[in-house]
């Protein structure tokens, strides 16, 4: 997060960044924008929906000139912001009455900056597989513009689905799948640290267990919990239920080598 990059990726394992943002990334410029005309957070999704209303080309913006494959995205939220405010001081009601129109210029501007760096990056690398991720890939002006800017230029573009554009548990599920496959292991010293609500972690460890052994199908209530160690205690107890999965799961597999014959061994720790 926090970040805008062009990555070079010829394998799961192996990926090169080519550039990336040397300031702020392009999703706090969506923010910034909504934030600054009092449309709510996150800004994403409501500059997207006022774009599809508005004429993107009605207003301009200025673009940096940053020199590579790098990006930059403060000087475009300072250029909004002595925008609308040169315009508010004309007229008061500037903002309401073309709110549209700014999300959608302001879009463009976005996408025009992220595009030229892609095209670039393209022919300076012959790639034509090309796809994009993280947030701002919900964005439908930018999905539009990937997939007209691959017609015209023969890319094989691949769009992520809209529930796998936010951050999501798949997102690091896959990650660790290569890197388990590719013979990977993390020493037993680690210590996992859980950061979710109760409710979360109880569905968490029983989906973990089953996972690991169809067989087993945890159901524990969160009532019953509280009642037995106490609420104080239960961030405790599945801190310490996440690393008895994980050293049983990791030590079973190194003796066995295989899923089928694992073997989970879970206790709570006093």
């Amino acid at each position: 997060g926090g970040n805008s990059q062009i990555v070079r990726v010829d394998s799961p394992l192996e990926y090169e960044i080519l550039g990336q943002t040397i300031d702020d990334a392009v999703g706090e410029a969506f923010d910034k924008c909504s934030k600054m005309m009092g449309l709510g957070y996150p800004g994403g999704p409501i500059v997207d929906r006022l774009a599809k209303e508005g004429d993107p080309l009605r207003f301009r913006f200025s673009k940096p000139h940053i020199p590579g494959l790098d990006y930059s995205f403060s000087g475009i939220k300072t250029s909004l912001l002595y925008f609308v405010r040169d315009q508010m001081a004309l007229d008061p009601e500037f903002m309401e009455k073309n709110k549209a129109d700014i999300c959608a210029s302001f879009q463009k501007a976005l996408i025009d900056i992220l595009m030229d760096k892609l095209v670039k990056a393209a022919k300076h690398t012959g790639i034509k597989q090309i796809t994009i991720g993280g947030g701002v890939s919900a964005n439908s002006g930018l999905r539009a513009r990937i997939e007209e800017e691959g017609r015209k230029r023969g890319w094989t573009t691949f769009l992520p689905e809209f529930k796998f554009t936010t951050d999501n548990a798949a997102m690091i599920a896959i990650a660790g799948w290569f890197h388990y496959q590719n013979g990977e292991r993390a020493s037993l010293d680690v210590v996992i640290r859980l950061h979710a609500g109760f409710n979360h972690l109880l569905q968490v460890a029983g989906d973990a267990l089953h996972w690991t052994c169809p067989q087993i199908r945890c159901g524990v209530g969160m009532g019953a919990l509280k009642h037995h160690i106490g609420a104080g205690d239960a961030q405790l107890f599945f801190n310490s239920l996440a690393n008895s999965i994980y050293r049983t799961v990791t030590v079973m597999d190194q003796v066995h080598g295989e899923k089928q014959n694992r073997i989970l061994s879970i206790r709570k720790r006093n």
